[in-house]
């Protein structure tokens, strides 16, 4: 294919930036991915989108995120309002716990085609549950990256051969209601070394100089818990022990990947 693949996304426990690469090396086979923005970090997400700059028909775009209660994660749905395409063929890869994706293909979808996209492909990968590692444990593992390129490789092959119409894209509206609860992790003062490793990965600035404060504009994707070495910040199971029971009672059986082109 001769088409220019360009690549965003948003994976706090680097989960979806594994598998969305994956699809994306698929997609743009030898020719490799032009551009791969990671817009994770607060930092990232400042002017990277005039570094990718409008895009046209002869470009590919491919966008990678976590569901988050069955919604795209605001603070990157705001940052896909950046993009500019001109007719320009996208996919649209979303990463689940295990559970399902409800409405986020369709939220994302919304925005793309507003800034000019026309969806060709969606990818949903179900990986780690943030919450519970009871829930798609260890995943995605060597298989599923193998798997997801040949994802990739099978919408090359629908740009290959002429054929790259929209997908009709499922969900619905009103798009599922995200929660608002108090779900911050844990953090034991004892334990914790004041390192800062939590707030190096926060992709919301939640953590300030003192971590044993989480601001409320948390997103609860737990990248702090997985980063911190001295086991001082934990999931607070308290809170989600609802949530955690419903995961762990009914979703935990082995989900595959799907694809619709």
């Amino acid at each position: 294919m001769t088409e220019k693949v360009s690549v965003c996304y948003f994976s706090p426990t680097q989960s979806t930036k594994k598998v969305v690469q994956a699809v994306s090396e698929g997609v743009a086979g030898k020719a490799g991915i032009a551009s791969d923005f990671d817009l994770t970090l607060s930092c990232a997400r400042k002017g990277w989108a005039e570094g990718l700059g409008a895009l046209g028909a002869e470009d590919v775009l491919v966008v990678g995120f976590p569901v988050y209660a069955g919604r795209v994660p605001g603070v990157f749905l705001q940052e896909m309002k950046h993009l500019q395409g001109g007719d320009t063929p996208a996919v649209i890869v979303a990463t689940y716990g295990n559970r399902a994706v409800d409405d986020s293909l369709l939220e994302a979808a919304d925005v793309l085609v507003g800034q000019g996209f026309r969806i060709i492909g969606l990818v949903t990968f179900p990986c780690e549950h943030s919450f519970t590692s009871t829930v798609a444990p260890g995943r995605p593992d060597a298989a599923d990256i193998e798997e997801a390129r040949k994802l990739g490789g099978q919408i090359a092959e629908k740009l290959g051969s002429g054929s790259a119409a929209m997908v009709e894209v499922p969900g619905n509206k009103p798009y599922i209601e995200y929660p608002h609860a108090d779900w911050r992790p844990l953090v034991d003062k004892d334990a914790c070394t004041n390192c800062l490793e939590c707030a190096d990965v926060c992709p919301v600035d939640a953590i300030p100089d003192d971590p044993s404060i989480t601001d409320e504009c948390c997103i609860v994707c737990h990248a702090c818990v997985k980063a911190c070495s001295a086991g001082a910040r934990t999931i607070n199971t308290a809170a989600l022990s609802p949530v955690i029971g419903m995961l762990e009672g009914n979703f935990t059986a082995r989900q595959e990947a799907l694809l619709v082109v």
